[in-house]
């Protein structure tokens, strides 16, 4: 059987959740700087990291689009391939912003690229009650039924606060038909990074079935709660790629409505 190849060159994706508070900028820049990668997903950017960023790398990676936040819900989508469209979208609520961009590579190919970072679960609210899950749940499950209309190779990236073999990531894949390219390879356990024991994967890449990993690979500490992690693929444009299915052992609308009511209900609640 003849080995199927690619023609066209690797993509590579670093993400990270940089953490607002982090201020081991130097540690960042070095591993950014060690791998080069086309595209940065960035989680928990502010102003202050605005400004390591383009003191950096601003040059480097013409391409961008972000929110800077000092609450934690910061995000940045920066890169060497141009952008055909860029967008900021509000899944569930004001408070939390995901990005999109479609992205162009030197062979001529377009891909959606995604960087998204829903709410954790246990938040705590200023009144002592705690934020359940079911606004991560809804922001999940709504990208997941968007990305059923969307026809180009399509790479999903971030903070997911969920673990790959969770009820609610396993429906996103089901909706959205991607998968998930680190099964057979590893946990590659991103958070948290002081407690090895109880550390698990909750920072993702999704990709559709015409996209191929070459590699991936966990980086080192950047004075985070998370490792970052690298990532570089190949696209496969004579893969089918299958449409996302019905879940029809749960209600979907239910979820994503109770979300976003619940989303919008904790705006400007958290406990800063």
């Amino acid at each position: 059987m003849q080995e199927e190849k690619a023609c066209n060159s690797p993509v590579s994706i670093f993400i990270a959740n940089l953490l607002v508070s982090n201020s081991e900028h130097d540690r960042f820049v070095r591993e950014v700087s060690q791998v080069s990668p086309d595209i940065l997903a960035l989680c928990e950017p502010n102003d202050r990291w605005h400004g390591v960023l383009q003191e950096h790398f601003g040059e480097l990676y013409p391409h961008k689009i972000h929110e800077f936040r000092e609450d934690g819900h910061g995000i940045a989508l920066w890169s060497k391939l141009p952008f055909r469209r860029a967008e900021v979208h509000f899944l569930v609520s004001k408070e939390r912003p995901s990005l999109s961009a479609t992205v162009l590579t030197p062979e001529g190919i377009e891909f959606e690229c995604w960087v998204i970072h829903p709410a954790p679960p246990a938040v705590k609210l200023k009144d002592g009650s705690r934020k359940d899950s079911r606004p991560r749940d809804a922001e999940l499950l709504t990208l997941g039924r968007r990305l059923q209309e969307i026809s180009l190779p399509v790479v999903v990236a971030g903070d997911f606060n969920d673990t790959g073999w969770s009820r609610t990531t396993r429906m996103f894949k089901k909706l959205s038909g991607l998968r998930d390219p680190r099964v057979g390879r590893g946990f590659y356990t991103t958070y948290p990074v002081d407690y090895p024991l109880l550390r698990y994967p909750i920072d993702h890449v999704f990709v559709s079935q015409d996209i191929g990993l070459k590699d991936i690979s966990r980086r080192g500490k950047i004075g985070s709660d998370h490792f970052p992690f690298l990532v570089s693929f190949q696209f496969f444009p004579h893969r089918s790629n299958p449409s996302g299915e019905k879940v029809e052992e749960v209600d979907v609308e239910g979820i994503v409505e109770r979300g976003k009511e619940l989303g919008r209900k904790y705006e400007g609640r958290e406990d800063g």
